[in-house]
């Protein structure tokens, strides 16, 4: 029988130290150290070699941030996986406890079961981890390679996606095109464009850690416990590709992949623009995805569903790109009697071939409109304002809408 996990909680109030001591006794066996300090738990965690260290961020003395740094400094303790707790909720304070080193963040005060279930998430992937250092040399020596064969790290980890969760390679590659074309149309920067694609690439890999009769099972069997097991996978995502020095933003895009736009995602309940742009347009892949795998994949329902859900769920901004991308691109005979042209090159007597929408999904015109003159000048003006960013569609002279 395995030893109980070893696990270090560091706090200078006694109270919160209790309730997460008491958290961890409920849920499972595993042996419990404390420290009030931070140079105490560097102490106890040179002399124990803990698997977890759960730290408080605010702290006399050192605080929480410089403690994780100086745990992943040591050679001996650089593999000890870290959460930092803290009552504060600031995204930036967040990201500077990632750049340390931190692997899990929890905001205090926290439920119980949410807390104990995170821990033990964390020490599954920890067993992972050990498991493919052990198993799997070829990774092991591409990690230790990496600027100069990133290249094969993603094909590894696309391969081991591929062979672990059902249907993963396939829904990698339209993930792929979509965010390439949606980011493209943003003008995204090239180095966050590229990011972008390798989060599509391997936005599924934190599934790699679910049981193997977890990830078999069929949508409509899925208890409540299963999906909220499921709805870990970003984090773990982050965890496995954020190790990798190079690919650091493309964990933190994985991590964001189910954030609702409304503030009500996870895991850290991100809204609007606290939500990185790259976890905002995987949002919308998730979504295609969970309704393609419910069966609901035709055209037209697809369309209505990501409306239904814009400003909530999903970026509207994202929402009108994907409605353009699912109607056009993924079926070009829809171009057929049609022609793209620019907002600005319209003029009176065209006839529109799609509904004309401003970035926000306002909708200026319906498809079928014959353009007048004040038709024209109203829509630029807006455009002015609230830019229409989709292509504009129109038939071509004599086509089915110019009847």
């Amino acid at each position: 029988m395995p030893d109980p996990a070893t696990v270090l909680i560091v706090d200078d109030d006694r109270v919160s130290r209790s309730v997460a001591v008491l958290a961890l006794q409920d849920a499972g066996d595993f042996r419990i150290l404390e420290a009030a300090n931070a140079a105490e738990g560097m102490s106890t965690a040179e002399q124990e070699h803990p698997v977890l260290i759960i730290t408080d961020h605010y702290m006399p003395g050192e605080d929480g941030i410089v403690f994780c740094q100086k745990i992943k400094a040591r050679p001996e303790l650089a593999d000890t996986m870290v959460m930092m707790l803290t009552s504060a909720s600031e995204t930036k304070l967040k990201v500077r406890g990632f750049d340390r080193g931190a692997d899990e963040y929890m905001t205090k005060p926290f439920d119980p079961a949410e807390f104990a279930s995170r821990v033990r998430a964390l020490l599954r992937l920890k067993s992972l981890q050990e498991e493919l250092k052990r198993d799997n040399a070829e990774l092991e020596r591409l990690n230790q390679s990496v600027s100069q064969n990133l290249d094969g790290v993603l094909n590894l980890l696309v391969h081991i996606v591929g062979l672990r969760v059902p249907n993963a390679s396939n829904r990698s590659d339209k993930a792929c095109d979509l965010c390439r074309w949606v980011g493209s149309r943003l003008n995204l920067k090239p180095d966050d464009l590229n990011a972008l694609v390798i989060a599509a690439r391997v936005h599924e890999i934190g599934k790699i850690v679910m049981p193997d009769e977890l990830l078999s099972k069929k949508e409509g069997s899925l208890e409540a416990e299963d999906r909220d097991a499921l709805a870990q996978f970003p984090i773990f995502g982050q965890m496995l590709v954020g190790k990798i020095p190079q690919l650091k933003s493309v964990g933190y895009a994985i991590r964001h992949q189910m954030e609702n736009y409304d503030g009500t995602g996870i895991p850290d309940k991100l809204m609007r623009q606290e939500i990185p742009i790259s976890s905002r347009i995987l949002r919308v892949v998730n979504f295609l995805e969970e309704q393609t795998i419910r069966g609901d994949d035709g055209k037209k329902e697809l369309i209505g569903l990501l409306h239904q859900h814009r400003g909530t769920l999903l970026d509207p901004e994202v929402v009108q790109l994907v409605d353009e991308y699912v109607r056009v691109v993924e079926d070009p005979s829809w171009l057929e009697g049609k022609r793209q042209i620019a907002v600005t090159d319209l003029h009176e007597g065209m006839t529109l071939a799609g509904d004309l929408c401003t970035a926000n999904g306002t909708k200026l015109l319906p498809q079928g409109s014959r353009l007048t003159s004040s038709h024209v000048e109203r829509v630029l003006e807006h455009h002015r304002l609230d830019p229409i960013i989709n292509a504009v569609y129109i038939y071509e002279p004599g086509g089915a809408g110019n009847g």
